[in-house]
C-alpha cells in the first residue's frame, strides 16, 4: 500500500514539476521578448535624438550596450556628479 501511494506521490510531484518548467520557460521567453523590445526602443529613440547615431560604424550590440551605458548615467547619477 505504502509502495503505490508512494509512486503516486512521485508521479504527481514530477507533473506538478513538468508545468512549473513549463511556466517558467514562458516567463524566461516573455522576459527576453520584453527585454529585446525595450532595447529596440531605446535603439529608435536614440536615432531620433542624435541623428548621427545611425552613421556610426559600430555593431547592434556595442550600440545596445552604449545606450544602456548612457541611460544608467542619465538616470542614476546624482547632479553634482555630472
Amino acid at each position: 500500500m505504502t509502495l503505490v501511494r508512494s509512486k503516486f506521490i512521485a508521479r504527481s510531484s514530477s507533473s506538478k514539476l513538468t508545468s512549473s518548467s513549463i511556466s517558467r520557460a514562458i516567463a524566461i521567453s516573455f522576459s527576453s521578448f520584453a527585454s529585446s523590445f525595450a532595447r529596440i526602443a531605446l535603439l529608435k529613440l536614440a536615432s531620433s535624438i542624435w541623428p548621427n547615431f545611425k552613421k556610426i560604424d559600430l555593431n547592434l550590440s556595442f550600440k545596445i550596450s552604449l545606450l544602456s551605458f548612457l541611460s544608467y548615467k542619465a538616470f542614476f547619477v546624482p547632479p553634482f556628479l555630472l
